[in-house]
Parts: C-alpha cells; structure tokens; sequence
C-alpha cells in the first residue's frame, strides 16, 4: 500500500515537506536520548492503520520502546510519550498487563507487548472516551487495541 497521496493531493509527511529525516533523528538522539515516528492513517502493521512509535528508549534508557495505535492529534500524541519518557527517567520501568496513572489526568493507561517493524515494544493502551480501559469493558472502537498484543496471546 502506498503511503503518500496522489500527486494531485499534498503530502503532509516530514520527507515529502523537505525535511532531512536522518539528519533530524540524528539531532533528535543527541539532543533527546529519544525520539517519535508518526504514521498517519495507512501503516498496514496495526489494526488502525496508525501508528506513533518512539525509537532510542532501549538505546538511551535500557527500556522498551513505546506505541499507541489509537489516531491522535501530533501534540497528544507528544504529551502521552513525553510523560512517560519522564517516569522512565526517573526510574519506572513499565511493566506489561499493568495500568499507570499520571499520565493521562483521570485516566489509566494499560500498557501490553506487541511487535512494531519486528522489534518488542510496549503498546499503550488508551482508555475510551468513558474511562474504560479493561478489554471486557472498552468500547469497541477501543479494542482493536489490544489485537496482536502479547495481552491477546495469553488472554485468549
């Protein structure tokens, strides 16, 4: 599947807008430990066909990197993964099937094992508009979440 748009339409990715993707990532590792990789609305890898992804956190803080798959605004998505990058730099090592507050105010986040491009990472689990966060209980739009999740391979 192609990821860019026809010709007629504008891309809005970072590559096709002229930025030197390397070059920044590079930057980014020396400035960060860490960065993010967004895949707008057609990453056949998940089940949303969106996919936010950090790369650097094993490298940088021994720890694995991080995904949500539920289609956020760019700023949102920054937020989640900055705070948790924050814990981890202070020492929480997130742990599967487990739920985290502080990170989303009122709300808890779950966090699963999957495979991101064949590499470990932990899929953040975001609640529903309702709160819910549990399998039995999210709305279903939610649950595609928990597909393909280390979760789903030990609960089934």
């Amino acid at each position: 599947m192609n990821r860019h748009k026809q010709q007629d339409e504008k891309c809005e990715c970072a590559a096709c807008n002229g930025l030197d993707v390397k070059a920044w990532e590079e930057d980014m590792m020396e400035e960060n430990g860490w960065f993010i990789h967004m895949v707008g609305s057609e990453d056949p890898e998940t089940e949303t066909g969106f996919n936010a992804h950090t790369h650097g956190l094993e490298k940088t803080f021994n720890h694995l990197n991080l995904q949500i798959i539920v289609p956020l605004p760019q700023d949102c998505i920054g937020n989640i993964f900055s705070g948790i990058v924050k814990k981890i730099k202070s020492g929480t090592v997130f742990e599967i099937g487990k739920n985290y507050d502080e990170i989303i105010k009122g709300y808890l986040i779950k966090i699963v094992q999957t495979k991101e491009c064949n590499r470990d990472v932990l899929r953040v689990i975001l609640p529903d508009p309702n709160g819910n966060l549990e399998f039995d209980e999210i709305d279903d739009k939610y649950k595609s979440q928990y597909e393909k999740t280390k979760w789903a391979i030990d609960n089934d």
